[in-house]
């Protein structure tokens, strides 16, 4: 299911939808706080994040346009 990312490419592990991004990074990109992530993930207006093992979880990157 994980594969290595092109050589080109950062060194963190990528899946068929996108780059594993954690949450640190996911709350940096989008600019809303944690709280908001997941209640925006509970209403299903974000991806729920995957888990990568028993206590840590990943969310998948996708490319998308700039946001309205």
């Amino acid at each position: 299911m994980f594969r290595e990312a092109d050589a080109d490419s950062s060194p963190t592990t990528t899946t068929r939808g996108g780059r594993l991004l954690t949450e640190k990074e996911v709350l940096e990109k989008m600019r809303f706080g944690r709280t908001t992530l997941y209640r925006r993930v509970k209403a299903g207006e974000f991806p729920k994040p995957i888990y990568i093992s028993p206590n840590h979880e990943a969310h998948v990157s996708a490319s998308r346009g700039p946001r309205p």
